[in-house]
C-alpha cells in the first residue's frame, strides 16, 4: 500500500493540491490511505491510487485559491503559476512521445477499418499523453500574463509548432478529436493576443492568416 502526505509545508504536496491529486512523501510514508481519509473530510479518495482525488464541494478549491480568504501561504494555491506547470510539462510530453505514425499503422490506412484502433491508442498513446494533447491549451488560457515565465511558455509553444505540430494533429485525428485543435488555435491566438507579446508577429499571426 502506498503511504500519502498530508504535510502542508512539503512543497511538492503545495503544487499537487493545485492538480486535485496527492502525492507520495519520504518524509511521510508513516501515514496510511486509511488515515488520510479520516483526515480529509472536503475529499474522495478513490482506492485506486492512480484515481485522481476529487472533492465534495467547489467552497475547498476556491478557498484555496483565493488570497483574500486563504491568507496562510503554506496553503494558498495560485492557479496561475500551477497551470503554467501543467502546461509545460503538457509540452514537454508532447515534445518526448509525439512522432510520425505513432501507432505503427500501415500506410494508407483508413482508421474506421482498423478493428484494434482503440487498443493501438492505448498501447501507442496512452491517458498521459491524450491529456496533454486535449487539454494543453486550456491550462496555457489560464497563465497569467504577468506571471514570470511567459517567455519560457512561448519559447515551449514556438518549438511545438516547429517540431511537433502535425504529429499533435496526428494524433488528435486517432483520437477522434480533431474539432479539438480548432478551439486549441483560438485559445492560443487568445492567449498571444492577451499577453501582448511580440514573438506573435512572428511566428503565429501569419499561421492563423493563412488559415
Amino acid at each position: 500500500m502506498r503511504s500519502w502526505c498530508l504535510d502542508a509545508k512539503c512543497e511538492r504536496n503545495k503544487r499537487v493540491w493545485g492538480f486535485l491529486k496527492v502525492k507520495e512523501s519520504k518524509r511521510c510514508r508513516d501515514i496510511k490511505k486509511r488515515e488520510v481519509r479520516k483526515s480529509c473530510a472536503m475529499t474522495l479518495i478513490p482506492d485506486n491510487t492512480e484515481d485522481p482525488v476529487h472533492i465534495f464541494h467547489k467552497s475547498f478549491p476556491d478557498f484555496l485559491t483565493d488570497p483574500r480568504r486563504c491568507t496562510d501561504t503554506q496553503f494558498f494555491i495560485n492557479p496561475s503559476i500551477h497551470h503554467n506547470e501543467i502546461l509545460l510539462s503538457c509540452l514537454t510530453m508532447m515534445k518526448e512521445g509525439l512522432k510520425r505514425n505513432v501507432c505503427n499503422l500501415d500506410d494508407h490506412t483508413i482508421l474506421s477499418k482498423v478493428s484494434d484502433l482503440a487498443t493501438q491508442r492505448s498501447t501507442y498513446i496512452g491517458d498521459s499523453l491524450e491529456y496533454a494533447c486535449s487539454f494543453w491549451t486550456k491550462h496555457l488560457a489560464k497563465v497569467s500574463s504577468g506571471e514570470n515565465g511567459v517567455e519560457e511558455v512561448c519559447r515551449a509553444i514556438n518549438e511545438f509548432f516547429l517540431t511537433g505540430f502535425l504529429f499533435w494533429v496526428e494524433v488528435l485525428i486517432l483520437m477522434e478529436k480533431l474539432d479539438v485543435s480548432v478551439y486549441a488555435l483560438n485559445d492560443i491566438q487568445q492567449w498571444c493576443v492577451l499577453v501582448s507579446y511580440t514573438v506573435f508577429e512572428f511566428w503565429l499571426k501569419p499561421m492563423f492568416i493563412s488559415v
